[in-house]
């Protein structure tokens, strides 16, 4: 099968973020090795959004959130510096790193960032909501 040329572009911008997080996995990696590998990741979340993100990436961006941001060495769904404000779809694998989610909404709350948590579901069934009740809290 042949991909066309943006497809190969996509999957070598994740074979090289994949190739560099095995690396620092097996080395440790010095603070702008992490950083580095995390700003290839939202580049690579931003090309490959999820449904809901490309949902919501309409919505986001008419309100000034923009998507897949690096903060603090977390990268965001979508965040919006305006508004100090972090938006995160939660998907299924947020059921099962809850300790983490907490450790680095505390981290980002700290450092003065207000996040604001939504379900793929609540997404998937109205993304204007979602963004209705994202600018009401603005």
């Amino acid at each position: 099968m042949k991909l066309d040329k943006e497809t190969r572009r996509k999957l070598k911008l994740f074979e090289t973020a994949k190739k560099v997080q095995r690396k620092l996995a097996s080395r440790g990696g010095t603070p702008e090795q992490r950083k580095s590998w995390k700003q290839i990741m939202a580049k690579a979340y931003k090309t490959f959004p999820t449904d809901e993100e490309q949902k919501m990436l309409p919505h986001m961006q008419a309100i000034g959130f923009e998507p897949q941001v690096l903060i603090c060495g977390y990268i965001a769904d979508f965040a919006s510096d305006r508004h100090h404000a972090i938006v995160e779809i939660d998907g299924p694998i947020h059921s099962g790193q809850k300790q983490y989610d907490q450790m680095r909404d505390r981290c980002l709350y700290d450092h003065g960032w207000r996040i604001l948590r939504f379900t793929n579901e609540q997404v998937n069934r109205s993304p204007k909501a979602v963004a209705d009740e994202v600018l009401k809290s603005l």
